[in-house]
């Protein structure tokens, strides 16, 4: 196992901790960004032919059967590196869309919000001018990506030559296929350098923000917190009317709590006076009948005639 290892290949090695490696490296760096920059800004001439034409006889030669596998093999990966290269210019298009708005919304914060200092805005402004500057540099690189229509292909001349067909051979079908493979791929470099360009633009424009907002959000601390330390008679004048108000509410609750309590003990009150005169009313005395002896009849005397004189 360990003699299969041997013929791995390495990861590449950490360069020494020097000022020299990242001088050589920010060098570098700057050279790629001025590189696509003017690769971004320049025009540009139809794809050009190359310099030795694929002939019958040059390269010399017949492709045999395998030759020609890894010929297809070759344009179909040519093929495929195209398609990736448009879903990449789509894909930066999308996030250079999604970045537009949450600029443009942080300048606009910027200006309209008071508690920023004159020094703090300023700043914060030139590094969204430059985020929006570096924004429109990555839309015209990606839309210089995605107008880069020219696709290689084999055309009716590799099958019809002064109307009639061509016999078909291994030899004429790969040497086509290897003059579209070297043209597409000349085109997708092309492409690529603008891809490039473009996601560099939309990484600087993302650190620009970044930075807007890092010098811009100390600042509105320091406001919030001077505004908090300073008393305003406004402020005060709303926070005694509040507390007026609690009080008062306070004190209404305690009397509708007195006021029930009150009505509890009176109807308490009323059933001891009830049960009190209940209990009195049982312990009254009540007086016998009067006895009353055999009926008798009495009989209406006659009035006596009065004596005349």
């Amino acid at each position: 196992m360990s003699q299969a290892l041997d013929y791995l290949s390495k990861p590449p090695r950490r360069l020494p901790f020097s000022s020299r490696t990242y001088l050589d490296a920010w060098k570098k760096s700057i050279a790629t960004f001025l590189v696509l920059l003017r690769h971004t800004f320049s025009a540009y001439a139809t794809a050009p032919s190359p310099e030795q034409l694929i002939t019958a006889n040059s390269p010399k030669g017949i492709i045999r059967p395998k030759l020609l596998q890894r010929i297809e093999k070759l344009w179909e990966e040519a093929r495929v590196r195209s398609e990736h290269l448009e879903q990449k210019s789509t894909a930066t298009l999308s996030g250079l869309g999604i970045a537009a708005p949450i600029v443009i919304a942080l300048s606009a914060f910027i200006v309209k919000e008071p508690s920023i200092s004159a020094w703090v805005r300023c700043t914060s402004l030139t590094l969204v001018v430059l985020a929006i500057a570096s924004m429109v540099m990555g839309f015209l690189a990606v839309l210089r990506a995605l107008s880069v229509r020219e696709r290689e292909e084999l055309g009716i001349e590799s099958v019809v030559a002064s109307r009639t067909f061509r016999k078909a051979t291994d030899d004429f079908h790969g040497r086509g296929l290897l003059y579209v493979y070297i043209k597409q791929q000349a085109l997708n470099d092309h492409v690529a350098n603008f891809i490039r360009a473009s996601q560099m633009f939309l990484a600087i424009s993302v650190a620009f923000v970044l930075l807007a907002g890092a010098v811009t959000v100390p600042g509105i601390a320091a406001a919030a917190s001077r505004q908090q330390s300073v008393n305003d008679p406004a402020l005060l004048q709303l926070n005694s009317t509040l507390e007026t108000l609690i009080d008062r509410i306070d004190q209404a609750e305690v009397l509708r709590a007195e006021q029930n309590r009150t009505r509890d003990e009176l109807g308490k009150l009323r059933l001891d006076i009830q049960g009190i005169s209940a209990s009195h009313a049982n312990d009254l005395p009540t007086a016998p009948p009067a006895n009353q002896g055999p009926a008798t009849q009495t009989t209406p005397k006659r009035a006596e005639p009065s004596k005349q004189p």
